[in-house]
């Protein structure tokens, strides 16, 4: 069995028995993630690691997001200075489910701002995921004032509009 199946199926395997218990508790479920991290950082893959990664915001939302760990959040955060740009859009969206629990990881999602702005923003470069947009709105999630941000959103939403400038 190739390396990318076997992780695969041990991913699976893994939310598979998280949810046949109807009542994990928040200590096991910031197990299981834990574990999906290091399998994404252990995968060459990035079409695999796209995918594990997309299962990282509903992971979160399916049990009770303000009680996971700290030490979860900081795990969750540490992908957003992964190399794939879906990575990080998928950790950020995770963040963003916390919401101010997670308020811990705002310096390192201006970091990955930044990042996305100096990846993606320039002429002639058409991204195909882009972080920018879920940081922001996981920064909206967690309660960072609008104004300690380059974000914008489009009036009475949570959309990503544009960008007031460059972030710091």
């Amino acid at each position: 069995m190739a390396p990318t199946v076997r992780v695969l199926t041990f991913a699976v395997s893994i939310l598979v028995a998280a949810s046949a218990h109807n009542r994990v508790v928040a200590q096991t479920q910031s197990a299981i993630i834990t574990r999906l991290i290091a399998i994404i950082r252990m995968e060459q893959s990035e079409y695999v690691r796209d995918d594990l990664s997309s299962m990282l915001p509903q992971m979160v939302e399916d049990e009770q997001p303000r009680s996971l760990s700290s030490g979860t959040v900081d795990e969750i955060a540490s992908l957003l200075a992964d190399d794939l740009d879906a990575v990080r859009a998928n950790a950020a969206a995770a963040l963003g489910t916390i919401g101010p629990p997670a308020a811990r990881a705002v310096p390192v999602l201006m970091r990955a701002l930044k990042r996305a702005e100096d990846e993606f923003i320039r002429p002639g470069l058409r991204p195909g995921s882009f972080s920018g947009d879920q940081i922001c709105e996981a920064l909206q999630r967690i309660g960072t004032p609008q104004q300690d941000t380059p974000c914008q959103f489009f009036p009475g939403t949570s959309v990503p509009g544009t960008y007031s400038g460059r972030a710091q």
